[in-house]
């Protein structure tokens, strides 16, 4: 049996002071920014640094959430990119409101996880 706690925190600006608190023990992430909104996704890369330096090099997924709206201003290429320049990530569009890809993000993050040798 796996047991997965999971912690939401934003990743506004007034919160950038307690995140070690919420990352410390962390097995894994969803980084999520906004599909539509090229200043969210812009904040990933600061956000990512700051989860790897407290808990090391952990699975990551990246959601670009909102795919359901036409005016995507955050390309696949862009996705792409960041799996690039991280390892141990991987890279899904999700929707909250139709529900695209919601239940795969966490099978695969819980995948990643089981994967890490210090989970098991």
């Amino acid at each position: 049996m796996i047991k997965i706690l999971f912690k939401l925190y934003s990743s506004q600006e007034v919160f950038r002071q307690i995140r070690s608190k919420y990352f410390f023990g962390s097995k894994g992430a969803l980084a999520i920014c906004d599909a539509s909104n090229s200043e969210s996704f812009k904040n990933i890369p600061s956000w990512v640094e700051s989860f790897k330096k407290e808990v090391g090099d952990k699975p990551i997924i990246f959601l670009a959430n909102k795919c359901d709206l036409k005016d995507q201003q955050v390309t696949e290429d862009d996705m792409k990119q960041l799996v690039k320049d991280y390892s141990n990530t991987e890279y899904l569009y999700s929707s909250a409101k139709d529900g695209t890809n919601a239940e795969k993000a966490f099978i695969n993050l819980t995948r990643l996880m089981v994967a890490e040798e210090d989970i098991v």
